[in-house]
């Protein structure tokens, strides 16, 4: 699939629902099968909404579709008012534009993840490549500018000096590590200590289990940086949504944000 193609999320078990086999029992799978071609097409819509209130609307959507615009009008007219299960139809529409509340509760809690995650990449890298430069600009150091340049050996000397540091700091600060792999420098126990601390809102980690590391492992490999998941824990608390404070969604843990951290979206 294109880099860039559209996403969303489809349930296995679609078929299944009420209001859907309502639609199959009317339209058949050809029903079932050009409802979720409109979805894709709302999908590809600006704010998921797609306009339908002038007859040349509706006539170009079923030339696309390839069906009868007469067809397509009663279809779509049956998803908003006959297909119901209580209030909500499939579709809904105020005259102009249809729209599927379903698709945009999830797109929404999809939107919020991707705006979180660039946002938490973008300052990590200003603040990763901020500290490089001003260690080359001798920031910080006044007298960086006049120290002589460091030997390729010293320069090696150094750094595994500070590799050893890092795996020395690790082990005595990780407070629910339990790994075995401690020489990988993956620092799960800091990284789970962090989320700890700083989403007081979410369900708490009990346990560093396999999956966990195997993900933070892959995630550390591309991008070595404790600050980015200190952003990405302190976005996710902040934000009314993900934290559940507005009870619209109680879906987001540990697990959510590191999977998508990694660009695994669920």
């Amino acid at each position: 699939m294109a880099k860039d193609a559209f996403w969303f999320r489809h349930d296995a078990n679609a078929r299944r629902d009420s209001k859907i086999m309502g639609l199959r029992a009317k339209y058949g799978w050809a029903g079932y099968g050009l409802w979720w071609a409109i979805v894709e097409i709302l999908r590809e819509s600006p704010g998921y909404r797609m306009a339908i209130g002038r007859p040349w609307q509706c006539q170009a959507l079923a030339m696309e579709l390839g069906v009868e615009t007469d067809y397509l009008s009663a279809f779509l007219k049956d998803c908003i008012e006959e297909f119901k299960d209580g209030e909500s139809g499939l579709l809904q529409t105020d005259g102009e534009y249809i729209w599927s509340d379903s698709l945009c509760r999830r797109m929404g809690t999809w939107d919020e993840r991707k705006r979180l995650l660039s946002e938490a990449g973008k300052r990590g890298a200003d603040a990763r490549w901020g500290d490089q430069d001003g260690k080359a600009n001798g920031e910080g150091n006044g007298e960086a500018i006049a120290t002589p340049m460091a030997t390729p050996m010293a320069i090696r000397e150094d750094k595994k000096r500070e590799d050893q540091r890092r795996v020395d700091h690790k082990k005595e600060k990780d407070p629910v590590s339990n790994e075995p792999d401690a020489a990988s420098r993956t620092p799960h126990g800091e990284i789970v200590s962090l989320y700890n601390t700083i989403c007081t809102s979410l369900p708490s980690v009990k346990e560093i289990t396999d999956s966990r590391r195997r993900t933070l492992k892959a995630h550390w490999r591309k991008h070595p940086s404790i600050e980015r998941f200190r952003m990405l824990f302190e976005k996710a608390e902040a934000s009314e949504f993900l934290s559940g404070r507005n009870g619209k969604w109680q879906g987001c843990d540990f697990d959510w944000l590191i999977e998508g951290i990694t660009g695994s979206p669920k």
